[in-house]
C-alpha cells in the first residue's frame, strides 16, 4: 500500500476513534418545568439545539435536561431527561447556582455509559462559530485532566445585577488565585479525572452558601479544588476558544501590572509607553475586528473597531491608563 494511502487510512482510523470517544454535554435545568409546554422554545433551548447543529457533522452532543418537550430532541444525538437537582441533592439553591448542576451531570453521565472518555462542556448560552477550531480543546486531555481558558476574577454578587460586584457578600477561597479562575462554561474533560470531578462536586456541595454568592459559582469551587490537589493537572488554552469579556480584560481586573514591549527597552519615559501600551490595545482592537468581519475591507474593520474604540473608552481599564502615565 503506498505511503500516502497508509497516512489516509490511520487518519481516518484516527478520526473515528476520536469521535467515539468524545461528545459535548450542555446542560440546563428549568426551576419550573412545564409538562405540556405550548409556544415557541425558550432561548435557552434554541441556542443549545443551534450549537449541537453546528457542532453534528463532527462531534456527539448530547443535552442534560429536565425540561420535557419533544421538540428539544432535534439535532441532539442524545437528550438525557433527569432531575439533576435532586440527583444532586441540593436543597434552596438559587437560580444562579443552578449552573453548578453540570458537575453532577458529568458524574452521572459517566457511571451511567451515556457519556464518552472526553467531554466538552458548553453552557447553554454558548455560539459555535469554528466547530473544527473547537475540537482542537481535546487536544491536551491526552496529558491533561482538563482545558479551559482563564478569566478572571470572581466576586461577590447578589445575582441580580450583572454590572455590580460586593465583595463584601462574599471572597473566592482560592488562595492561590485570588479568584483568577477558569471558565467552566467552555471546558474539555476527560474520564480519568473522575476523581477531581468527586472533589469538586463534593466542595460545590458543602460551600453552596458561599459559591451562591460568587459571580463565578462553580468555577471558584474548581480553582479551591485545583489548588488542594497537587495531581490535577489544568491546561489553560488561549482566549479564541471562549471570546467573552472576563476572558480579554474584565471590568474587575487592576491597571497591567508588566508591560513587555521592545518599545518599554528602547524609551523608560513612562508617558511614552503608555502611549505605546495604548497602540499595542488599538492595534489587538483591529486585528479582532478584522477577523470577526471576516474581511479584510479597510472600511469596515475601521467600522468595526471604532465602535470598539468608543466601547474601550468607557471602560475604566482605559480610564487608569490614560490617568497613571
Amino acid at each position: 500500500m503506498p505511503d500516502s494511502q497508509w497516512v489516509r487510512r490511520e487518519r481516518a482510523a484516527a478520526m473515528a476513534h476520536n469521535a467515539s470517544n468524545r461528545a459535548a454535554l450542555i446542560v440546563y435545568h428549568e426551576l419550573h418545568p412545564t409538562p405540556t409546554p405550548a409556544g415557541p422554545l425558550p432561548p435557552w433551548a434554541r441556542s443549545a439545539q443551534r450549537t449541537a447543529s453546528r457542532l453534528a457533522p463532527l462531534l456527539r452532543t448530547v443535552l442534560y435536561t429536565n425540561a420535557q418537550d419533544e421538540r428539544l430532541r432535534r439535532g441532539f444525538h442524545r437528550v438525557v431527561t433527569i432531575d439533576l437537582l435532586g440527583l444532586a441533592r441540593l436543597r434552596h439553591v438559587a437560580p444562579r447556582a443552578l449552573c453548578g448542576l453540570k458537575i453532577f451531570a458529568l458524574l452521572h453521565g459517566w457511571s451511567a455509559g451515556e457519556l464518552p472518555a472526553e467531554v466538552l462542556l458548553l453552557d447553554a448560552d454558548t455560539v459555535v462559530l469554528e466547530p473544527r477550531l473547537l475540537l482542537r480543546m481535546f487536544a491536551p486531555l491526552a496529558h491533561y485532566d482538563a482545558a479551559g481558558v482563564m478569566e478572571g476574577y470572581s466576586r461577590g454578587w447578589d445575582g441580580k445585577d450583572t454590572a455590580r460586584r460586593d465583595d463584601s457578600l462574599a471572597t473566592a477561597p482560592d488562595p492561590s488565585a485570588f479568584g483568577w479562575e477558569v471558565n467552566t462554561g467552555v471546558l474539555a474533560i476527560r474520564r480519568r479525572a473522575q476523581w477531581f470531578v468527586r472533589r469538586w462536586a463534593d466542595e460545590f456541595r458543602d460551600g453552596l452558601p458561599l459559591y451562591s454568592k460568587l459571580s463565578g459559582v462553580d468555577q471558584s469551587a474548581f480553582m479551591w479544588v485545583l489548588a488542594h490537589e497537587p495531581g490535577a493537572r489544568l491546561f489553560p488554552m488561549p482566549p479564541v476558544f471562549n471570546f467573552r469579556a472576563p476572558v480579554l480584560y474584565g471590568r474587575d481586573l487592576e491597571r497591567p501590572a508588566v508591560f513587555h514591549s521592545r518599545q518599554a527597552m528602547r524609551d523608560p519615559q513612562r508617558d511614552h509607553y503608555t502611549r505605546a501600551m495604548m497602540r499595542v490595545v488599538q492595534s489587538v482592537t483591529n486585528d479582532l475586528a478584522r477577523k470577526i468581519s471576516g474581511s479584510t475591507s479597510t472600511g469596515s474593520v475601521h467600522s468595526i473597531a471604532g465602535h470598539g474604540r468608543e466601547e474601550m473608552q468607557r471602560t475604566s481599564t482605559t480610564t487608569q491608563l490614560a490617568n497613571n502615565p
